[in-house]
Formats: structure tokens, C-alpha cells, sequence
């Protein structure tokens, strides 16, 4: 896997989520969709058959109130 490539892509979804104004959801759609659009470019300039796939959650603690995105296979556990 490409170095980095973690560090950088939640980098973008912070920066994404923080310069969205609106709902939480709406943050939280947004930055998915970033990440999601740069994997995508990613693959469309990979010549050589290698490609970039993952799995992404996000969650965000605003008040009192737990917000959970997900993208792909995967499971929260909460516990209070």
C-alpha cells in the first residue's frame, strides 16, 4: 500500500468535514464522498491493475450525541 495514503486521506475527510457548513450528516456525507472521489481518481490513473479499496468509518461527538458514518463492511461497539 502506498505510505501515506491513510494520513492523507483522513486528512481530507477532516478538512472536508470542518469547511462544510450544515448538519453533522451533511459533514459527515461530504466527507466520505471526498474520500471516496479520490480513491475513485486513483484507480483511474492506475496502470498497472493495482487497485485502492477500503473501509471507512466516522464518528463525531457533538453534545451529548454520537454521530456514526460508515462506509463498506464493518461494526461499531459502543460502550458507556
Amino acid at each position: 500500500m502506498r505510505h501515506g495514503l491513510t494520513d492523507h486521506l483522513a486528512h481530507k475527510a477532516s478538512e472536508s468535514y470542518f469547511l462544510t457548513s450544515g448538519s453533522v450528516t451533511a459533514a459527515l456525507r461530504a466527507a466520505l464522498a471526498v474520500v471516496n472521489d479520490h480513491l475513485h481518481d486513483l484507480n483511474q490513473a492506475e496502470t498497472g491493475g493495482l487497485r485502492v479499496a477500503g473501509r471507512m468509518m466516522l464518528a463525531v461527538l457533538r453534545g451529548g450525541d454520537l454521530y456514526l458514518a460508515q462506509a463498506g463492511a464493518g461494526q461499531s461497539i459502543i460502550i458507556r
